[in-house]
């Protein structure tokens, strides 16, 4: 068997569902994104813990990581290839993060074959686990009759999206092809759900003529 402990660097918690494991929790707060402290306390807490293996999810928490485990023998899982490389790419500074932490992980796991590919890590120690999704969230929806009158869908085919608005998300490519197809043929509506800081800026770019085929409703539940 094993065990498992977590190590946060923020006092929020971003999946509650762990609060119900009973799992050990240990606080490593920064006071910014780059605080050099971090590296001392982890490494305070590896010596301590002794884990045989590091799983980070994001760059920036193995950058961290990296020297304590060197030091200590210890693997590390970089978990932090979960999006596709965008056209413009990041910061400098971030790229450089990110080939840093990929090139000394033990592994780097991706959660798409795109982002895998980006080139980012080293392709003999990148891995792909497509992302999960939980069965449950489809238990006890309403009726597709009930969806289509809730959002006064009335064209016989219907296509939908799920996602946060953020720049992470390709909500572009999808309200392009939405409003291409409603031009073309006009018996398909397109639903985009999901609420984030970039909601408002999508709303503006759906033209006038598509704009009751073409539906951001913001969050449902």
């Amino acid at each position: 068997g094993f065990t498992c402990e977590i190590a946060l660097m923020s006092s929020r918690i971003g999946y509650e569902q762990l609060l119900e494991e009973g799992l050990k929790f240990h606080y490593l707060i920064r006071r910014s994104r780059n605080d050099p402290r971090i590296f001392g306390k982890v490494g305070a807490l590896c010596r301590r813990l002794k884990p045989d293996i590091i799983h980070s999810w994001s760059t920036m928490t193995t950058v961290y990581a990296l020297p304590a485990a060197r030091r200590q023998g210890i693997k590390v899982v970089n978990a932090s290839l979960f999006m596709a490389p965008q056209p413009t790419g990041p910061p400098w500074k971030r790229r450089m993060m990110e080939r840093f932490a990929c090139r000394f992980a033990d592994i780097t796991l991706a959660n798409s074959h795109t982002a895998a590919g980006s080139g980012t890590a080293p392709a003999e120690k990148t891995r792909c686990i497509p992302a999960g999704i939980d069965f449950s969230r489809f238990q006890g929806l309403p009726s597709p009759h009930a969806t289509r009158a809730a959002h006064g869908i009335t064209t016989p085919f219907a296509v939908g999206m799920t996602a946060n608005f953020t720049p992470y998300k390709d909500h572009a490519t999808f309200l392009e092809a939405a409003v291409h197809m409603v031009r073309k043929h006009g018996n398909v509506s397109f639903l985009d759900i999901g609420g984030g800081p970039t909601l408002e800026q999508y709303r503006r770019l759906i033209p006038r003529d598509c704009r009751e085929a073409v539906l951001l409703p913001g969050p449902v539940t």
